[in-house]
């Protein structure tokens, strides 16, 4: 979670910072297809801290279908 946390929050540009969060997210979406659900954890974790969360801006440039492929990720987490 901390590689996560430390890699978005490096980058000061809006555009670069929101293209790291689709990094992360479609890194996800190889751990799923990997079921490497360990990982998966640690990243959904990563991406679900408070600071991260907080970047408001940011998260409304990361492409939809991304979004919802987190959101995805998030709710198999919650089961």
């Amino acid at each position: 979670a901390g590689a996560v946390i430390s890699s978005v929050l490096s980058i000061q540009n809006l555009s670069a910072r929101a293209g790291m969060l689709e990094f992360w997210i479609r890194v996800l979406e190889h751990l799923r297809a990997l079921r490497n659900y360990q990982s998966l954890i640690a990243v959904v974790g990563g991406l679900t801290t408070s600071p991260l969360s907080r970047l408001k801006h940011t998260w409304e440039i990361v492409a939809k279908p991304l979004v919802d492929l987190f959101n995805d990720c998030r709710t198999l987490l919650d089961k």
